[in-house]
């Protein structure tokens, strides 16, 4: 990749990210194909004329740099499997958030133990695909050990609305980028429980502390939860309903309990699978994170968003 030039992207997954990041590429004079596993959804981009939708993985083997934009959970089997293959050693960029259920490894992990590349980057910030999609100002991070990629990656994608910044620390992103989703559903859970925003507030500011224990135990840069990619995340996060993850811990809060809220879910909460992880990963490495543990008890043991309340409250 020669810094300055143009790239050509092949995004997997056509959610709400993926056209997002697919119509800020394309703005910027960067060729884009866009894959789904939905062939409807593929005409129906098609049919916008604003990117090219293809039906087969293999036409993305012409482009510089493919793009991850499916739910986390699933990224490990997706990189696993044989189509994917014809993508093998091409340097891949990570729009997903999260940490995986069982494994609790980041998405650099799973990239490395999967052995499809040796280069890849991750993209993290506060960044709502919706805004992203209207070409709203916004500012973004790209992390990779690889200054190359992070390099041409900056240059494909600085636009007039757009600011990228370039990072070293791939796990303090990926952590950051992890925990606020958690931490918005219990930003939303306090406020639909009527908890008001001193509450919420007390709450954002408590999570950086355990934003910060992970990814210092995890061997990340202490300051990234201070920029954008931590707190800017967070911010974004935890203050408005626009955040999946805030309104689903909203309507917790409205009920007091999850009960069987999740069952009417029609997108992804990230922030769901994110929360069973954490506990798993604290727990093993003994990391204090008493919020994203209390979110882990409402949300898998069914706790009363009152009881949790009780608990936080009471803490030495």
């Amino acid at each position: 990749m020669t810094q300055g030039r143009k790239l050509s992207f092949g995004i997997i997954g056509a959610g709400a990210w993926g056209s997002a990041f697919a119509k800020l590429a394309a703005s910027n004079g960067n060729k884009v194909l866009l894959w789904d596993r939905s062939s409807e959804v593929i005409d129906n981009i098609n049919s916008k004329r604003e990117v090219t939708g293809v039906k087969s993985l293999e036409e993305l083997k012409k482009c510089d740099v493919i793009v991850i934009a499916i739910p986390f959970q699933i990224i490990r089997d997706f990189l696993s499997s044989d189509k994917i293959l014809p993508l093998r050693n091409k340097p891949f960029l990570l729009l997903s958030k999260g940490i995986e259920v069982y494994t609790h490894e980041l998405g650099h992990q799973i990239f490395s133990n999967t052995k499809i590349t040796n280069s890849f980057a991750i993209l993290s910030g506060p960044n709502f695909a919706s805004e992203i999609a209207k070409g709203l100002p916004a500012a973004t991070v790209v992390a990779s050990q690889n200054e190359d990629l992070t390099a041409a990656l900056k240059d494909a994608l600085m636009y007039n609305n757009m600011r990228v910044y370039r990072s070293s620390d791939v796990i303090g992103v990926e952590a950051c980028g992890a925990v606020k989703n958690v931490i918005a559903i219990a930003a939303g859970i306090a406020i639909g429980a009527g908890y008001g925003e001193n509450a919420k507030a007390a709450l954002v500011c408590r999570s950086l502390v355990e934003m910060e224990r992970l990814v210092c135990e995890l061997g990340g840069v202490k300051d990234t939860v201070f920029g954008l990619a931590g707190i800017g995340d967070l911010m974004l996060t935890c203050g408005s309903n626009t955040s999946r993850n805030f309104a689903f811990g909203l309507a917790i809060g409205e009920q007091g309990y999850l009960g069987d809220i999740l069952k009417d879910c029609s997108k992804t909460i990230e922030g769901f699978c994110t929360a069973k992880a954490i506990k798993g990963l604290a727990s093993q490495r003994k990391i204090p994170m008493p919020i994203c543990e209390e979110v882990y008890e409402i949300l898998f043991n069914n706790k009363k968003v009152s009881d949790s309340l009780i608990t936080l409250m009471s803490r030495d």
